[in-house]
């Protein structure tokens, strides 16, 4: 990067969630100084990866999810707030997109969420390798 570029990003907004963790560029920006965002629609969805791999298309959708779902219950929360948690208990900043104010609002009380330990050793090996 520093090859082709005189300045480095300060942000990098990637997509993040249990099912694709993206360990590599987290360590890489972790080495250059570089903040990571995730960027999370409503509906929670991996259209991107299941366009283009027949691996990804076997998978669960994030909502669906038993992991998701089982702590969902546990919490009586949203499959949305234990993702937002999630990427925050992992030192990555989001920016949740709706346009819904319910969700709008809602999405604060993820703030308020806090996985267990148990939670987090569920969702962390829950990754598919797309």
């Amino acid at each position: 990067m520093n090859k082709y570029l005189n300045k480095k990003p300060s942000v990098n907004q990637i997509e993040f969630h249990p099912h694709f963790r993206r360990n590599d560029i987290r360590e890489f920006c972790k080495n250059e100084g570089i903040h990571l965002q995730v960027f999370l629609k409503d509906n929670c969805k991996t259209k991107i990866f299941k366009a283009f791999s027949p691996m990804a298309r076997q998978q669960p959708e994030l909502l669906n999810d038993p992991v998701v779902k089982r702590i969902t219950e546990e919490h009586k929360t949203t499959p949305q707030k234990v993702l937002l948690s999630f990427a925050i208990s992992q030192g990555i900043g989001v920016v949740p997109k709706s346009s819904n104010p319910e969700w709008i609002c809602s999405n604060f009380d993820s703030l308020d969420l806090k996985l267990t330990v148990k939670d987090l050793d569920e969702l962390i090996p829950n990754q598919y390798n797309y």
